[in-house]
């Protein structure tokens, strides 16, 4: 089912369970209802304030992100975030070789982060 916002459910929960393996909260009733939040959280977000977004072009670069990321189709991700940073994003003060330096950096680690988790639900999912 298509949300009023950018992302549908799928992606919406997709984000949420991402936050939920990212982000460990000490407190066990923190922890059991953090992905619930997360998913409100994305959903209010996406459609409620992604349409106040001045640069409605951000609509189109973040969909396949998401999709990419959800069919585990890591390169994919990685070119995509660093063409998105690379065109939405201009460091005052630091030349183009270092700002690519530290887009590159950035998104390996987000991959990176995407990819573990990827592999601990595969791993979750295999187990039940």
């Amino acid at each position: 089912m298509q949300g009023e916002g950018l992302f549908n459910d799928d992606q919406e929960q997709f984000l949420a369970e991402l936050m939920d393996k990212a982000i460990k909260f000490k407190n066990p009733i923190l922890e059991g209802i953090d992905r619930s939040v997360f998913k409100l959280l994305i959903n209010v977000i996406d459609n409620n304030l992604v349409e106040r977004l001045p640069d409605e072009e951000w609509e189109h670069p973040l969909k396949p992100i998401v999709d990419a990321a959800i069919e585990k189709r890591w390169d994919d991700v990685e070119v995509l975030v660093a063409d998105l940073l690379d065109e939405k994003i201009d460091i005052p003060g630091i030349d183009d070789d270092a700002e690519n330096l530290i887009f590159d950096y950035a998104i390996k680690f987000i991959a990176t982060l995407i990819h573990n988790y990827a592999t601990k639900k595969q791993a979750e999912e295999e187990n039940q």
